[in-house]
């Protein structure tokens, strides 16, 4: 992912700001909404430890 950051700072290119808006679309969507479950999975079991 952070190579793609760096990658489409300087894309001046449409076709790759395209590809690059599929691939946010995809792929790091996704991975970003699974993190999210997982923290917030984490987050209860923490606040439940704690009851």
């Amino acid at each position: 992912m952070l190579k793609k950051k760096n990658t489409s700072v300087h894309i001046y290119n449409e076709q790759e700001v395209d590809e690059m808006i599929l691939l946010i679309r995809d792929s790091f969507i996704p991975a970003f909404v699974v993190f999210e479950k997982t923290l917030r999975s984490k987050l209860e079991e923490v606040k439940n430890d704690w009851e």
